[in-house]
């Protein structure tokens, strides 16, 4: 009978564990991603109310300081903090222990309107929640604590009748805002947050910690705005760039990702508005979701349009035209990202250069390899007019799936052989035309979204040599004809380094 045990290396030790049923391996950063604990009072209202989240060090202190107000002599506490840093969250929090000790509360949420978390907690467990118009109705709750949130979107005179009265009537406020998050001109101009920080009497407590984003989402938001930043992250794995040729296509993909995504519109001025075309241009229409709603929200997946009216000016910062009287773009697409748990799929309309600055965000240094979209819409003046081979692959399998199955959609590995022609990328263009018109059968059964997320790598017969002989000898092997017509062609050798990078394409033919 043969030894049970017996001596082996590394390698193989690696390789019997990743047969085992129990991993021994695990991605521990993955496990331990911060989004996966951020319960949300309006996205995850029932695991809110039954307490199925945490606070992190520095929220844990700022409760501890809210707690202190409460015993003390103070009328007001200012809180305030950057966006994602869980401002509602304690707000929210703070509001459940003040009902546990019978204090009587209110609370006003300054967005445009109350969300479905909100009127659970209003109809279903009577919690006291104000939109930003009810001020009458807030005051004449005679309550022991009042809270604002996101108050720098408050009218000043509103504002300002809610503090005196808090004054005058030995209550106590909690009062909650972001100097960067005002999503009209207004807003701006009347700086809300100066006249808090400066004039309203109080102790200022500070979150400087985002919770809501992962680092990968943090950073790419940074270098969103200013893409000339230094970038620490090498990866960005989560995030999508789409390019669209009008809204119609841009609308085809938000279908297309809107039951895994959460796709947040711009808020869109009245119809007759200036600015009204320029903003439902980049609007995907089929979702109550827009900038002003999702205030103090977030989701694990978003999706939203970029258009025409955005662009890097020279020193690398992302700016917007000024389309509404009101409405700040830059402001509204701040809102709009910064809601991202998870994954950002930005959808680039009919924008190329926009669309180019992005991709030069997640591959510093763009190579041959390209989307498919790039050849059909902005064609890239890399493209050689030689013999070559096209390898036309999936190029993010986090998006692409078959609704049917809920398996990824494999579409890797259609191998273009290309002999010389005056005008290569017609061609190619004419190629894609006739996959998305369904006019050569073998493509038939390819719908138009699975294009979106292909690549297309070019190599080069002249440049990349040992890669394009090795591809073209075992297509011979293979088939048993020389691609291009059958003309005899002159190959080169090829080392074992471009047989182990290069087998996968070859796979595929």
């Amino acid at each position: 009978e043969e030894d049970l045990l017996r001596e082996i290396n590394v390698e193989e030790f690696i390789s019997e564990c990743s047969n085992l049923k129990n991993k021994l391996f695990i991605n521990v950063e993955e496990l331990f991603r911060p989004e996966k604990f951020i319960i949300s009072p309006f996205n995850n209202t029932q695991e809110f109310l039954e307490g199925k989240y945490f606070l992190n060090d520095e929220q844990v202190k700022i409760k501890k300081c809210l707690t202190q107000f409460l015993n003390n002599d103070d009328s007001i506490v200012k809180l305030t903090g950057v966006p994602g840093c869980g401002k509602s969250l304690i707000l929210y929090d703070f509001y459940k222990e003040c009902l546990k000790i019978d204090k009587k509360v209110a609370l006003m949420h300054c967005g445009a309107e109350l969300n479905d978390g909100q009127l659970d907690l209003i109809k279903g467990h009577d919690w006291n929640i104000y939109p930003p118009k009810a001020n009458e109705e807030f005051i004449s709750l005679d309550a022991d604590i009042y809270m604002i949130d996101e108050a720098q979107r408050k009218y000043p005179h509103q504002l300002e009748k809610i503090y005196s009265y808090i004054k005058e009537n030995d209550k106590k406020l909690i009062i909650s805002y972001d100097p960067e998050q005002t999503l009209v001109k207004r807003e701006t101009k009347w700086n809300i947050s100066k006249t808090i920080a400066e004039d309203y009497e109080g102790k200022t407590l500070n979150l400087e910690s985002r919770i809501r984003n992962n680092k990968e989402i943090s950073s790419f938001i940074r270098l969103l705005l200013n893409k000339n930043q230094s970038n620490y992250i090498r990866d960005f794995k989560n995030i999508e760039i789409v390019y669209a040729n009008d809204i119609s296509e841009s609308k085809t993909i938000l279908k297309f990702l809107d039951n895994t995504y959460t796709v947040i519109d711009y808020t869109a001025p009245n119809f007759n508005r200036k600015g009204y075309n320029e903003i439902s241009n980049m609007r995907y229409g089929n979702t109550i979701l827009n900038s002003h709603n999702v205030i103090g929200q977030e989701f694990d997946n978003v999706c939203l349009i970029l258009g025409n009216e955005f662009f890097y000016d020279n020193d690398g910062f992302l700016r917007a035209n000024d389309v509404n009287d009101q409405l700040d773009l830059m402001k509204l697409l701040y809102q709009n990202v910064t809601r991202t748990k998870h994954k950002l799929v930005l959808v680039v309309n009919r924008n190329k250069e926009l669309y180019i600055d992005l991709l030069t965000i997640l591959k510093p240094r763009i190579q041959k390899s390209i989307k498919l979209k790039e050849i059909e819409n902005i064609g890239y003046n890399t493209i050689p007019n030689s013999k070559g081979v096209f390898y036309i692959f999936k190029h993010n399998n986090n998006i692409l799936k078959n609704e049917n199955t809920g398996e990824d959609i494999n579409v890797k590995g259609n191998i273009l052989y290309v002999e010389s022609c005056k005008d290569l990328r017609k061609a190619i263009k004419s190629l894609i035309t006739n996959i998305i018109t369904k006019k050569l059968k073998k493509f038939e059964d390819i719908e138009i979204a699975d294009l979106l997320n292909l690549k297309v790598s070019w190599i080069d017969s002249k440049n990349k040599e040992q890669i394009f002989s090795y591809i073209v000898e075992q297509h011979i092997e293979k088939y048993g004809e020389i691609p291009f017509l059958n003309i005899p062609l002159k190959l080169k050798g090829y080392s074992d380094n471009i047989i182990r990078n290069y087998s996968y394409i070859v796979e595929y033919d």
